[in-house]
């Protein structure tokens, strides 16, 4: 039986993007809410997706940030059961937190395409044949810092941290959503019903292809095919 990958949902609708790619890569997943809630790991899981979100773990230790506490233990039990995880923008500094590393806010909002700047290759970025993507931004908060144990993959004019890996371990994050297509960012900015259309690769923006790398490493790792 095909193993599905978890999706942790991280505010209503921020899975709806990663749902549409999943889909159309034919990848079998499941879709949990995070509400502050203990959550588990199904036994069943092939990977793990933690979803962006408008909340700031630089508040995690606070009241105002104890939504997002059950979801250190959840990194811990990925990594308790060697699971892929891939963490997108609050996912990625969730990861950075539990990791060790400093979570701060920017001087300003980043919001829209930007190109970003591979500094190492790894499992996620296989389909990049240059040293260049272009992604969307929507955060104000970044990953100022990070432990010995991670190490920096891509970087960006506005973030230093654009992507790391945990090393060891088959832990990625992204500060930038490689989910979101132009159609989707256009929609966004103008406020509007996210399209949902399908990615078309070549003529549009390339960061779909992170997705699509890390179900192919989940699915390598369980030993079936999509």
């Amino acid at each position: 039986m095909k193993r599905p990958i978890l999706i942790i949902e991280n505010y209503p609708g921020r899975s709806d993007c990663i749902v549409r790619l999943l889909s159309q890569f034919r990848v079998p997943f499941e879709l949990t809410t995070s509400d502050g809630r203990a959550l588990t790991i199904p036994p069943r899981v092939a990977g793990i997706i933690l979803s962006g979100g408008p909340q700031s773990v630089t508040k995690i230790d606070s009241d105002e940030g104890i939504r997002l506490r059950p979801l250190l233990n959840i990194l811990s039990l990925a990594e308790q059961r060697r699971l892929p995880v891939l963490g997108i923008c609050l996912g990625h500094q969730l990861l950075g937190t539990w990791a060790g590393g400093e979570v701060a806010k920017l001087p300003a909002k980043v919001a829209g395409f930007e190109e970003i700047s591979l500094l190492k290759q790894s499992a996620i970025f296989e389909k990049y044949a240059d040293e260049k993507l272009i992604g969307f931004q929507f955060h104000e908060d970044h990953l100022r810092s990070l432990p010995k144990n991670c190490e920096v993959l891509a970087s960006s004019k506005s973030c230093d941290i654009e992507a790391f890996v945990v090393r060891d371990r088959q832990m990625w994050g992204v500060q930038f959503h490689p989910e979101v297509t132009f159609a989707d960012g256009t929609a966004i900015f103008d406020s509007e019903p996210l399209p949902l259309r399908p990615w078309v690769p070549g003529s549009d923006v390339n960061a779909p292809y992170i997705i699509k790398s890390f179900a192919e490493l989940c699915r390598r790792n369980d030993g079936t095919s999509f």
